[in-house]
């Protein structure tokens, strides 16, 4: 989907047609000179954007873009073509940019066929430009930015999947299947690691589905006969549907120690050492049956041991209070001592009662749940622990700025 970026209510529009609130958009340049004009691209940004995989670069934004493209933000995802019809397209466009987004409903996998654009898509978009060429593997565009002067992923799809990653040592044959949110997949052989591209969010069926058929891809492509599957722990996950497709032996990861892991093999370190990783992620599933997410762990390949994190909370709804700055807000200033009626008014004056599903009767419920937490209750709401950054950071949005989702 494309749309004019440099127009507030285009963008806007847009937004409100694809149900995307907040979430920043990415633009397309006609050339370098463009994005110069919009954005402040950091040096090396040039050789990423006219390589042959064409990523997203994240840079500092300048006025000529819609303060909607990436509301609350400071930088923008910006890309050149890589295809013959964008070309001509940006050469038709006098702002030479555009917002360029994936053609697909919220939270679905994109389209790839025209009769899925005229089910889905008709009462979002205006116009169609119809391709011969079949899609035959849907690829999200990847992002990159700078840190410390270095490209780092923040999305690795299109142009860099699947190209295979090489490590330290041989692997058995085997498949991982990543864990809920923003995922991907992988097999792996000899020395090497295949990512499926970036898949998305698997609570919804179409992902799973998708992931499944670009698992089936890459296990034919390199002929492998997987002998394990690694998945995250967490017991609820909507990817461990996706077991019984597979006859192999199954391993649950700890999801914070997984990343543990990701850092030491990038840092090259041998499968036996052992490295102190401060895991400040996602929601995880604990040992202990809880909620991890700011973790310290002395970790290896095979093993690991936590040896500090952030305070418990009760979170009342675990993961799914994530969505909801004024869920983790009421928790956490329960936590603190502050008294029923003060949450409340804050909430109110912070206009984050209208973000509930359910209004105020939800937020009444939630913040009694956590303030019952260290009361009769405790056994109970067990499970509703949680030492995890990112329920943190969405609560310190909604007191900041806000911020309902």
């Amino acid at each position: 989907m494309a749309c004019l970026a440099s127009e507030d209510s285009v963008v806007l529009e847009l937004r409100r047609r694809k149900r995307r609130e907040n979430k920043p958009f990415a633009i397309m340049a006609r050339d370098y000179s463009i994005v110069e004009k919009i954005a402040s691209p950091p040096s090396g940004a040039r050789e990423l954007l006219e390589s042959p995989e064409r990523p997203i670069v994240v840079m500092p934004k300048k006025p000529a873009v819609s303060e909607f493209v990436a509301p609350g933000l400071s930088t923008v995802g910006v890309m050149l073509p890589y295809s013959a019809f964008q070309i001509l397209l940006l050469q038709r466009i006098p702002d030479g940019f555009l917002v360029m987004t994936s053609g697909n409903v919220h939270g679905k996998p994109m389209c790839t066929s025209l009769d899925e654009v005229f089910s889905q898509l008709s009462g979002i978009v205006d116009y169609v430009v119809e391709h011969e060429r079949e899609i035959v593997h849907r690829v999200d565009d990847s992002v990159i930015r700078f840190s410390d002067g270095e490209p780092v992923f923040l999305r690795r799809s299109r142009g860099f999947a699947p190209e295979w990653i090489r490590v330290c040592r041989n692997l058995a044959q085997g498949i991982a299947l990543g864990a809920e949110l923003q995922t991907a997949g992988a097999v792996s052989f000899e020395d090497k690691v295949v990512l499926t591209q970036f898949i998305g969010d698997m609570d919804e069926i179409e992902n799973l589905d998708f992931m499944r058929k670009e698992l089936e891809w890459l296990i034919g492509a390199y002929r492998i006969r997987p002998q394990f599957i690694a998945i995250d722990r967490h017991p609820l996950y909507h990817n461990r549907m996706l077991l019984r497709d597979f006859d192999a032996e199954i391993f649950e990861v700890q999801h914070h120690h997984a990343h543990a892991v990701a850092a030491i093999a990038e840092l090259g370190l041998q499968p036996e050492a052992k490295a102190l990783a401060i895991t400040i992620d996602g929601t995880g599933y604990g040992d202990d049956g809880g909620i991890w997410g700011g973790e310290l762990l002395v970790s290896s390949w095979r093993d690991y041991e936590r040896v500090g994190s952030f305070k418990p909370f009760i979170l009342p709804g675990g993961d799914s209070a994530a969505r909801f700055p004024a869920k983790c807000l009421a928790a956490l200033m329960a936590s603190c001592g502050f008294r029923h009626s003060e949450v409340m008014e804050l909430l109110e004056k912070r206009n984050l009662l209208d973000s509930l599903p359910y209004g105020s009767q939800e937020a009444e419920i939630t913040l009694t749940l956590a303030e019952k937490g260290k009361g009769p209750l405790q056994r109970v709401l067990a499970g509703f622990w949680t030492r995890s950054q990112p329920f943190l950071e969405p609560a310190l949005r909604g007191l900041t700025r806000g911020s309902h989702r």
